[in-house]
């Protein structure tokens, strides 16, 4: 994708794209303060630059290079070979990701060396940074892909049918994903749907608070959620929200116009307003924003207090690391220190001993008791995950649901009926992590019961097949045994939703899915099924 260039012969003093960095002691009202030094690129700075918790900052330019600074020295730039188009995203272990192209993101190492390129299927609508050093894709088609930290695909799934806007980290193990269309969805770090929920109006920006989201309507609206979609408390803004954050102990909702801070109970603590903001960016307790040719530092509890004044208007502001980075239009990057070094609310952490909890040994005493204790049990784990009531039980209720799932052996004297086990499987497959494939994978090549192992065929569709062959190869051998057969027909469907799903997750459908498309067509096989079979082979054939 691009490589890494040493720095000779780019310190020019041409008026193109310079870098200027200087530090002040404390974040008093200043009218600007001489620059320490300056760095020339090759090209207009675009989109914002990111300063890391050391004081390094990166900037991607016009001339097509990502830019490391420090100190005045650019330590390296890297050569995307393309124009980005940005944003930056940088992890914790320091791998700098930028987009380069509506579908393609690189990632470069901190010494400035290629780590992965990856080229999506579809148009990149939002991407972040996830758990478990995963980066997460949001794409047109209203799927998240999430990347390993060597640029592995490790799972897709489906949050919606429109474009993927925003990711947001939230508490605890969930990822929060919001769609044009108004979705919002919760997600485990395994790529698990916690919850899905539709609002009447679209979402502008989302924040994440200990134990709550934040969300910003375009209709007026902000409410707060917990971290299973149930409302908490919603209030009405005077303005459209265009950014939204946690600043210290407060959420900061930035309009065109304005910054509001509310408390944690949606009552207003403080605002300000403009006549017109530019670019803006959340740090510690404050915002600093843009307004003209000025930067001004804002908090709840303080007036607004200007940072720097510049003879152009300013285009761009980054911060981390107690420092913050502005980019003005005539193409200099400033950066100043002590940026509101305040950490903000802890995120809530994973329930770490959930195996000694009430809840779980109670589930498990009443699936270890007999048939009728289990099938009641399951069904009480089975509506939890219909109602998104999972709260401090996930672990609980993917365990127990995997246990009800697996086949009976005739020393343990218990048998689940199939319907039961079959109703047990699909829920796991609305939960669809990690956890929940590798039993998918193990389960689909063992199981003998039609009735289930249609229920693991659906559940592979909702959980979303990255590897479609191996899942398709078991299906097109059971579709064949199945002909004539009790429930063929419901075989047949399960069958031709796997292809539907390997084409919309893979990307592609491999020969054995046209095989299995073919064979859904033929009788005996219902007439409404061949018409589906003939339906998803003209849609996936883009007819």
């Amino acid at each position: 994708m691009g490589s890494m260039s040493p720095i000779r012969g780019c310190r020019r003093t041409i008026m193109m794209s310079s870098v200027l960095l200087f530090f002040v002691g404390g974040m008093s009202a200043t009218d600007g303060a001489p620059p320490t030094w300056t760095f020339v690129t090759g090209g207009r700075i675009v989109g914002s630059p990111v300063v890391t918790e050391t004081g390094r900052v990166y900037a991607v330019a016009e001339d097509r290079y990502l830019y490391a600074v420090e100190h005045g020295v650019a330590r390296w730039r890297y050569d995307l070979r393309v124009r980005p188009i940005g944003p930056i995203r940088v992890s914790p272990d320091g791998t700098v990701v930028v987009r380069t192209r509506a579908d393609s993101l690189v990632a470069v190492n901190p010494g400035g060396g290629t780590v992965w390129a990856y080229r999506h299927r579809t148009e990149i609508a939002s991407f972040e940074h996830g758990g478990d050093g995963h980066v997460l894709i949001g794409d047109s088609a209203g799927v998240i892909t999430a990347l390993s930290a060597t640029g592995r695909v490790v799972f897709r799934v489906a949050v919606g049918d429109s474009p993927v806007t925003t990711i947001l980290r939230g508490s605890g193990y969930n990822l929060f994903a919001a769609t044009r269309d108004g979705r919002l969805a919760a997600i485990t770090d395994g790529g698990a749907r916690v919850f899905r929920r539709l609002f009447e109006a679209r979402i502008e920006a989302m924040a994440s608070t200990a134990d709550r989201v934040i969300i910003a309507l375009s209709d007026g609206r902000l409410i707060a959620v917990d971290t299973f979609g149930r409302e908490v408390w919603t209030i009405g803004v005077p303005e459209a929200a265009r950014r939204l954050g946690v600043a210290g102990a407060h959420i900061a909702l930035i309009s065109d116009n304005a910054v509001w801070f509310f408390d944690n109970s949606g009552i207003t603590v403080g605002d300000d307003r403009f006549d017109g903001l530019g670019d803006t960016v959340i740090a510690g307790d404050g915002v600093f924003v843009a307004a003209g040719n000025a930067v001004y530092s804002v908090r709840a509890s303080q007036p607004r207090a200007p940072v720097a004044r510049f003879s152009s208007g300013v285009g761009a502001i980054g911060a981390g690391g107690g420092r913050v980075a502005i980019g003005t239009d005539d193409w200099v990057l400033s950066s100043f220190g002590n940026a509101h070094a305040t950490s903000r609310p802890g995120i809530g952490a994973r329930v770490p001993y959930w195996r000694t909890s009430y809840d779980y040994l109670f589930l498990k005493d009443q699936i270890s008791a007999g048939t009728d204790q289990a099938v009641r049990a399951t069904r009480e784990m089975i509506s939890r995950v219909d109602r998104a009531d999972l709260a401090g039980s996930y672990h609980t209720i993917r365990e127990l649901l995997i246990e009800v799932a697996t086949p009976r052996t005739p020393r343990t004297g218990r048998v689940i009926p199939p319907d039961v086990r079959s109703a047990a499987v699909r829920a796991l497959g609305r939960l669809g992590d990690a956890v929940v494939r590798d039993f998918l994978a193990r389960a689909v090549a063992a199981e003998t019961d039609p009735l289930v192992m249609v229920a693991i065929f659906d559940a592979f569709t909702d959980t979303g097949i990255v590897s479609p062959e191996p899942i398709l190869e078991i299906a097109a051998r059971y579709l064949s045994r199945a002909r004539g057969a009790e429930l063929s027909g419901e075989i047949a469907r399960a069958g031709v939703d796997l292809v539907i799903a390997a084409h919309r997750y893979a990307g592609y459908v491999p020969d054995v899915g046209v095989e299995l498309l073919r064979r859904a067509m033929e009788a005996p096989f219902p007439r409404e099924i061949r018409e589906y079979a003939l339906t998803a082979a003209r849609q996936i054939d883009g007819r």
